[in-house]
């Protein structure tokens, strides 16, 4: 149990510092290079969808997979 514990929580740090050192280099990008296209909100959004319905489809295929009576091995 604590392995699992601490191992989510030092996951979790780790996502946060990653998400941060993102949004700080984000953030620096010189005058020149920016556009009035915000990069960084429309780069956010679109992983957002991508991540969601790769989500969303593992999701159904394992939920279809248990309503026929075949059990996916995770």
């Amino acid at each position: 149990r604590w392995i699992s514990f601490v191992g989510s929580l030092s996951a979790l740090a780790v996502m946060t510092l990653i998400s941060v050192g993102i949004g700080a280099a984000f953030s620096r990008v010189p005058e020149s290079l920016q556009s009035s296209l915000p990069l960084g909100e429309v780069a956010g959004v679109a992983l957002l969808v991508f991540f969601g319905v790769k989500a969303l489809k593992v999701g159904l295929g394992r939920a279809a997979a248990v309503s026929c009576g075949r059990f996916v091995a995770a």
